[in-house]
């Protein structure tokens, strides 16, 4: 049985919290989708089998350009190339399927508009705002673009959190408050509702 901290564990050592989060939103809100999560055996293949498939969907589209364009503003990737990650990922999940210890997959970084895409494509009604909240908001029942700036591309956005309605996410394996969370990453860059 697989869990959300299964899944959001993923993205400690590979940098993919676009779909994890993603994946935290949906199970929330869809009992089938739940109940995949749940029955799935590992929580790394589940996220590279969702993943997979919604990057063979937006292939040839403009989403994967700003992706592309968007990873490569991060420090170590700077030669992100799409057909190499998903190389990579085919490579991890065999080496996983094997029963190697060693997961090669390196991260990706999720634009707003491709996140929204990803939410859609799993028949979810996302609504994207690419700014921060006004005061009085919170944090509740939003998948959450947070960064430690307001500088770079969307707004300082450098990872993305889905907040449940007692304002706690799954973050990397943890369970953590929203004030835990934005004591690393203070500025919220964006936001999705559904």
């Amino acid at each position: 049985m697989c869990t959300l901290a299964d899944i959001t564990y993923v993205n400690k050592d590979h940098g993919v919290c676009g779909i994890t989060s993603s994946i935290c939103a949906n199970y929330k809100r869809t009992p089938v989708f739940r109940q995949a999560v749940d029955q799935s055996a590992n929580g790394f293949n589940f996220v590279v089998d969702k993943l997979s498939a919604f990057l063979d969907r937006i292939d040839g589209t403009a989403h994967v350009n700003e992706i592309q364009k968007f990873t490569r503003e991060f420090q170590g990737y700077q030669n992100f190339s799409m057909s190499t990650w998903k190389q990579s990922v085919t490579s991890s999940y065999l080496s996983v399927l094997d029963g190697a210890s060693g997961k090669i997959m390196k991260g990706m970084a999720m634009t707003p508009n491709a996140t929204a895409a990803l939410l859609y494509s799993w028949g979810l009604a996302p609504k994207l705002y690419n700014t921060g909240w006004g005061a009085g908001d919170n944090a509740k029942n939003k998948l959450v673009g947070l960064g430690r700036d307001n500088t770079g591309s969307h707004n300082g956005l450098k990872h993305w959190v889905y907040f449940d309605e007692s304002e706690m996410a799954w973050n990397q394996g943890n369970h953590e408050s929203y004030t835990t969370i934005s004591s690393k990453y203070p500025v919220v860059a964006c936001y999705i509702i559904f």
